[in-house]
């Protein structure tokens, strides 16, 4: 089944497709009345905007890694620390509508991963964890432009 797309909601809805797009995105220029119409053909269809072109419109990708300088056992033991920032982590970015990327950086070859993963532009932040220092994820840099949008 092909996913509904932003045309066929403004045909359905009987508005353009730049409507639909102030819409979904939460712009306060669109009618009350509009904003039904256009509210209803999303739910009638099952739109769902694509994560992937919102994210190289609007430069962000809303979602903040957390990399763990441990190995995945450690990580995954008894020790509930980890759980513990984990599960904050989690928290505290979904109160401001963002995700959590766990990103394990316990040998040389993760943390080339996690570097590759974060330059790259996959997250708008890093957050660094490590109970003993020392560890690769203290090496990571984070690139200019990233620690940029991850501060406004």
């Amino acid at each position: 089944m092909k996913r509904p797309t932003p045309e066929a909601v403004a045909a359905r809805a009987g508005v353009s497709r730049s409507t639909v797009s102030r819409v979904v995105n939460g712009q306060t220029t669109v009618t009350a009345d509009i904003r039904e119409l256009v509210m209803r053909a999303v739910n009638e269809l099952g739109y769902v905007p694509n994560g992937a072109a919102r994210n190289l419109a609007t430069q962000r990708t809303n979602s903040v890694a957390l990399v763990v300088s441990e190995s995945p056992n450690r990580v995954f033991s008894d020790d509930p620390m980890f759980s513990t920032v984990i599960r904050s982590a989690g928290l505290e970015l979904e109160a401001v509508n963002k995700q959590v990327v766990l990103l394990l950086a316990g040998s040389p070859e993760s943390h080339a991963r996690v570097e590759n993963y974060i330059a790259g532009g996959h997250v708008d932040g890093v957050m660094l964890v490590s109970s003993h220092g020392g560890g690769p994820a203290e090496t990571v840099i984070m690139p200019t432009e990233l620690a940029v949008r991850a501060s406004s």
